[in-house]
């Protein structure tokens, strides 16, 4: 033992080592919480990210209020398939997100005739959750809800459509 520790009392030595012991685990709590918010940030930018439902766009399968996590990853090994429920930022006001499902991918055909969506000719599967609220059937002259088309999806580009036709900004 050196002189330093010999010549001090007992009660002294295990205060320091105490006390060593209190700073080494307040350090290790602040490591833990650094990490932990470090690794929240990267998952956020660029795995995961929350969203809350603003509109009614999506009812029934997303109703206003409900909180949906959603992963970043797929869509930038593969585009978003015909079906498939996408969220991206609205054209005309990049700082909104919008949620729609894809409907058509680039080169289809899409068409709507009397509420009903055509893909290269072939009645779109709509799920179950797809609800019309309006019963009438708009001309295409005064709005595109109803009667839509013939378009081709661009390239690079997919079309989209909220589940509540009727009350959906698309």
């Amino acid at each position: 033992m050196s002189d330093t520790i010999r010549n001090r009392p007992l009660a002294a030595v295990r205060r320091d080592e105490e006390e060593g012991g209190k700073r080494n685990l307040l350090y290790n709590w602040i490591q833990i919480v650094v990490l932990s918010i470090f690794l929240a940030l990267i998952l956020r930018a660029y795995i995961f990210q929350a969203y809350s439902v603003p509109s009614q766009s999506m009812e029934n399968t997303l109703l206003i209020g409900d909180y949906i996590l959603a992963e970043k990853v797929t869509y930038k090994f593969r585009p978003p398939m015909r079906g498939e429920i996408v969220i991206f930022k609205y054209p005309l006001n990049p700082d909104k997100d919008f949620i729609k499902r894809c409907i058509a991918v680039e080169g289809d055909t899409v068409v709507i005739r009397d509420k009903v969506v055509y893909v290269n000719e072939v009645p779109f599967p709509d799920p179950p959750t797809v609800k019309f609220t309006d019963s009438r059937l708009l001309s295409g002259i005064y709005s595109t809800r109803d009667n839509y088309g013939p378009k081709v999806v661009p390239r690079g580009k997919i079309f989209v459509l909220g589940d509540n036709r009727d009350n959906s900004q698309d």
